[in-house]
């Protein structure tokens, strides 16, 4: 980037053909400054990104601006801006012969360590690969990369969004931009790590809104969101999901969806279940906490009722229809029979 800026400056130099002291004219000097300013933030940034304070070693490009503050002819900032170039790639020449053989040795003492170990047990791969999972943050990659593709596509949907499909309502537009992003497996994959980590939330928040932030640190290995990501990835797979055609992909995401919405409110209930029966037991008389422990029951009451309602307007209702539909009633009923009694 640097030659190529120093490149662009010599040949408008030369174009514009002006070759006395650039602060004596000030349309030069503008030029100039503006090619030095872009040269030193750039030298600054590659010295800062390589951790070193040799910003000389990355100023190599900076040799034709400085020829052309001595005043040199312009036949002869092209000889320099070519001598500046050939100095960067002796340099890169020179690094990669002096670093050759680093792979090799880093390989040959691998296996050197190889070799000393007897017995390489299955826990210490599953721990390398656990911690490079997490100091490659694999999942967060996927997540970002996702929450931006989804976010281009939703822009580019808004943008070509005609009057048919507003009427269609806001779900289904979002419904068929979740599914727009879907067809290849790495956004399907993204969306599933998304998912997870909405799920985590989502359980994090029931914690914290029924006991607090002492609630939250007491982890369990079930209520981290890792269930329904995996339930949205097995049967994204399964169903054949990345082959469909784009309505068909919104009409079945949109069941997987719901079931995984299904699972994180029994997630839900496993949560609230030793709260409400603690409650109960205690004769905790603090208004605040049976306020939270209801409204919460309430919630995890109505909301599967809405969803089954949802759901039976968006699809024609068929016998495996009806048997999701049933699942999540028995949401509601689990609810209704167990916990508000004890409140």
């Amino acid at each position: 980037m640097g030659h190529q800026i120093s490149k662009d400056y010599v040949r408008e130099e030369v174009e514009l053909g002006y070759e006395g002291a650039v602060y004596l004219n000030s349309l030069a000097f503008n030029r100039f400054v503006s090619a030095m300013t872009s040269q030193i933030i750039l030298g600054t940034l590659c010295a800062f990104l390589m951790k070193t304070r040799k910003v000389w070693i990355f100023s190599t490009h900076m040799l034709p601006l400085l020829a052309r503050l001595c005043a040199a002819p312009n036949s002869t900032l092209l000889t320099v801006n070519t001598f500046s170039m050939g100095l960067t790639v002796a340099g890169i020449a020179l690094f990669l012969l002096a670093n050759l053989f680093v792979p090799y040795r880093l390989a040959r003492a691998a296996y050197s360590e190889l070799l000393h170990l007897e017995v390489i047990e299955l826990y210490r791969l599953l721990a390398l690969g656990i911690s490079l999972w997490n100091q490659f943050a694999v999942p967060a990659l996927f997540s970002v990369f996702w929450f931006v593709l989804y976010a281009v596509q939703l822009c580019s949907d808004v943008m070509s969004a005609s009057a048919s499909a507003t009427y269609q309502g806001i779900m289904f537009f979002l419904l068929t931009s979740v599914s727009e992003c879907c067809a290849t497996p790495y956004s399907l994959l993204g969306l599933t790590f998304v998912v997870s980590y909405l799920a985590l939330g989502l359980l994090n928040l029931c914690k914290f809104y029924l006991g607090g932030y002492a609630a939250v640190q007491n982890e369990n290995v079930m209520h981290r969101g890792v269930t329904e990501g995996v339930t949205l990835l097995l049967l994204a797979l399964q169903t054949g999901l990345l082959d469909m055609q784009e309505l068909q992909r919104t009409f079945l995401l949109s069941i997987i969806l719901f079931i995984v919405l299904t699972s994180t409110l029994q997630s839900m209930i496993e949560i609230t279940d030793p709260i409400i029966l603690a409650l109960g037991a205690s004769r905790n008389r603090s208004l605040w906490k049976h306020f939270r422990g209801l409204s919460m029951c309430l919630l995890l009451l109505v909301f599967p009722v809405f969803m089954a309602y949802k759901i039976s307007q968006f699809f024609h209702m068929d016998f495996w229809l009806l048997i999701l539909v049933s699942s999540c009633m028995l949401t509601s009923l689990q609810v209704r029979a167990g916990y508000l009694p004890v409140i």
